[in-house]
């Protein structure tokens, strides 16, 4: 795009045009009048021609036709030089207009729009701007203005924008002055109570200080005794702070302190020495010299307080108390707990050694029970009177057992022994082996399992002692011929057992104090039911031991009573399968053909007890050899070589234990089933039977139905063939 001339430019083209107009109608105009003074000057000839006397009229004539002629040509002539004369002023007229709207356009319009923009923005409107479009210097001006004004404009908005800021951050601080002088006058208000505090707290802490019973000593940061309360000058044997403070700088001789052992200890150790150097100790017992030379046995405690100090400290403590009454009296408690723990380790000793014996008459007692039952013979009468001689003499054994299960938790030495245990199985087995004691009453048992495998990892035996307690006190409680149920269940993220029966029932009373030792229902005093009234309270303990509980529920007397045993499922859970169908239930009798032709060595040194299981393992068509003594029973099994060993622990000569670790390291031994028929039950002689070498121990009286599950189990898992059959097949 070509660039516009200049404003300047302009205006002499205009003045150069403007002078050459006008000096062409300077030109013009001499040469206009000449020729007019030209006509003139003929005329005036031809006049003065006319004027002459000599001539003819013709002549005279025709000089006034030229005159007339000139003049109407001068008048012609003279009229188009006025025209042209007119033309150029016109031309000269419309050429001055136009360069007077040139110069307007190009000059005083932008000036008037450009003044007029400054009083706009003169008035405060400094969205004016100055649209100028002349192409030249002022249109540059125009611009520089708008720039001028627009930077005008910004800088305002930002000064608005500022001043807002500014007027905020006034309100701002004027708040902000405000709320702090709120927080000072909040926070002197509570300096001020601090201070009350304060000075409260240092009132009592002045009068704990002087009441307390330990002595208290206070050390600068030169090590000087600043403080010292009543305890400590009594203790110390002292009457007053500088005495205190005498008896530590001359370094207190070399018998001032002593350990227990009435060892001296180096100066570096003394309590007020380790307390300056900011070391910080507990329970330093020392024997003590007073200045009266008595001797008493302290306890220091100390360490800094504030900071570190030239050499030491700034503020240290020690803190000390007089333990020699207190060093006899634990010194007495010591003992007496000793003379208790040896108590309570013979009573436990006692209580086992209780057991054995009494269990020991118990075994004969139900094993001829139930031999004699075995008697197709037998009357009635005599059936039944042999049925309450082995539940009278299984109830007995069943409270030697509470006790020994009672002492393990008073002393708070039974110990779970959890394994994954499935609970449809668990369940299974405890209702197998209490089925025989409902059966001899008449009575049924529905059991419910679960839908699915649940696993729980739990002691299998104990919980199998509380549900079985459960069980039989809901025989004892029914009648003969009722129906117990028992529904295993999950709820939410438990596990509940409910064993409900249709007996005698519980009144809000007892359901309170059911739980309690020694308690005994007064429906249990009418029906003349036995016991020592511990069953529930250690079936209870056993359940807590697992996590969970025992409930009671009775709708009250005569209408039955449920009691639920609960386990949480979490820690307790193993892992869980998907919906199985309920076990299949096992063959009630065990399979006693695998003990047919076995050779069973019996070693008992009761004759009773040994004679009664010979008769019975010798109806199992087992081949019985006894023993008395572990000698016999080792001559015996070497010149045997039984299959099976039944041997008593608390043998004459040696103890069963060392009996089966004998047999156990002979060789040809490997296949030998061994169990424990024993009076102790407790977990430690259980322990001790299978680590010695025996495949199972079973308490004293056993019942035959478990000496027959417990014995095929075993056979079972070693997969051996009886000795009979073993030289029959040799002999073919």
């Amino acid at each position: 795009m070509q660039k516009p001339l200049a404003i300047h430019t302009r205006m002499i083209l205009c003045l150069i045009l403007t002078v050459g107009l006008l000096a062409a109608l300077a030109f013009s105009l001499p040469g206009i009048l000449a020729h007019n003074t030209r006509y003139e000057d003929e005329v005036a000839r031809r006049v003065e021609a006319l004027a002459g006397t000599d001539l003819s009229p013709e002549r005279r004539q025709e000089l006034r036709s030229e005159v007339a002629s000139l003049q109407a040509a001068h008048a012609g002539q003279r009229d188009d030089q006025v025209m042209t004369i007119w033309i150029l002023m016109a031309v000269v007229m419309v050429l001055a207009g136009f360069m007077q709207w040139a110069v307007g356009r190009s000059i005083v319009q932008p000036l008037v729009k450009l003044r007029a923009a400054v009083r706009r923005l003169q008035d405060g409107n400094f969205s004016s701007r100055a649209k100028l479009k002349t192409g030249d210097e002022i249109e540059g001006l125009g611009d520089a203005f708008d720039r001028m004004a627009a930077s005008i404009e910004q800088s305002r908005e930002e000064l608005e924008d500022k001043n807002r800021t500014l007027s905020q951050q006034q309100e701002d601080l004027r708040e902000m002055n405000e709320q702090l002088e709120q927080r000072v006058d909040a926070q002197t208000e509570k300096l001020q109570v601090t201070l009350l505090k304060e000075e409260a707290e240092r009132t009592k802490l002045e009068t704990i200080i002087t009441r307390m019973p330990d002595g208290l000593l206070l050390l600068n940061e030169r090590g000087t005794v600043i403080r010292a309360n009543q305890a400590a000058l009594t203790i110390l044997g002292h009457r007053n702070l500088g005495s205190v403070q005498d008896w530590i700088d001359r370094a207190p001789g070399a018998f001032a302190f002593r350990r227990l052992d009435h060892e001296t200890i180096p100066w570096e150790e003394f309590p007020f020495n380790r307390a300056f150097r900011g070391e910080g100790f507990s329970n330093q017992v020392l024997y003590v010299r007073r200045p009266d030379n008595s001797t008493r046995l302290v306890s220091f405690s100390g360490g800094a307080v504030v900071g570190q100090g030239l050499g030491g400290t700034q503020l240290s403590v020690v803190i000390f108390r007089d333990v020699t009454e207190e060093l006899a009296l634990r010194k007495e408690l010591e003992e007496t707990n000793l003379q208790l723990n040896e108590a309570s380790r013979m009573k436990d000793e006692f209580l086992a050694q209780l057991s054995h014996e009494l269990r020991t008459p118990l075994s004969p007692i139900v094993a001829s029970a139930q031999l004699m039952q075995m008697e197709e013979s037998l009357e009635e009468e005599d059936r039944h009177a042999l049925a309450v001689i082995e539940r009278n003499a299984l109830a007995l054994s069943r409270m030697i057992d509470e006790l020994l299960s009672l002492s393990s938790l008073m002393n708070a030495k039974l110990r779970l022994e959890r394994a994954p245990v499935s609970l449809n199985e668990w369940l299974r087995e405890t209702v197998d082996g209490v089925r025989p004691g409902l059966e001899r009453r008449g009575q049924s048992c529905e059991v419910a399992y679960l839908d699915e495998d649940l696993r729980l990892n739990v002691d299998a035996a104990r919980l199998t002692q509380v549900l079985a307690n459960l069980l039989n006190n809901a025989s004892k409680y029914s009648d003969e011929g009722s129906a117990i149920a028992v529904r295993l269940l999950r709820a939410n993220e438990q596990v509940r057992v409910t064993v409900e029966d249709r007996g005698v029932g519980l009144n809000q009373h007892e359901l309170n104090e059911i739980f309690q030792m020694f308690h005994q229902t007064r429906s249990a005093l009418g029906r003349g039911v036995s016991g020592l009234g511990l069953g529930l309270s250690i079936a209870k303990s056993l359940a807590e031991l697992h996590g969970g509980g025992i409930e009671a529920r009775s709708e009250g007397p005569g209408q039955g009573s449920a009691f639920t045993l609960w386990l949480p499922l979490a820690p307790n859970r193993v892992e869980s399968t998907a919906e199985t169908a309920p076990p299949a239930r096992a063959a009630e009798k065990p399979e006693r053909h695998l003990l047919r032709g076995r050779r069973v060595l019996l070693v008992e040194d009761s004759t009773d007890t040994i004679e009664v299981l010979a008769r019975i393992l010798r109806r199992r068509q087992c081949q019985v050899l006894t023993a008395t003594s572990a000698k016999e029973a080792l001559e015996t099994a070497r010149r045997e070589h039984p299959e099976i060993i039944l041997s008593d622990l608390g043998l004459p000569d040696m103890d069963g234990l060392e009996l089966i670790r004998a047999l156990r390291a002979e060789p040809g031994n490997g296949d030998l089933v061994a169990v424990s028929l024993s009076g102790r039950g407790r977990d430690v002689d259980r322990r001790q039977s299978l680590a010695a070498g025996f495949d199972a121990h079973l308490v004293k009286p056993v019942e035959m139905t478990v000496l027959d599950r417990c014995l095929a189990e075993a056979l079972a898992k070693n997969g051996a063939e009886p000795q009979a059959e073993k030289t029959a097949a040799s002999a073919s």
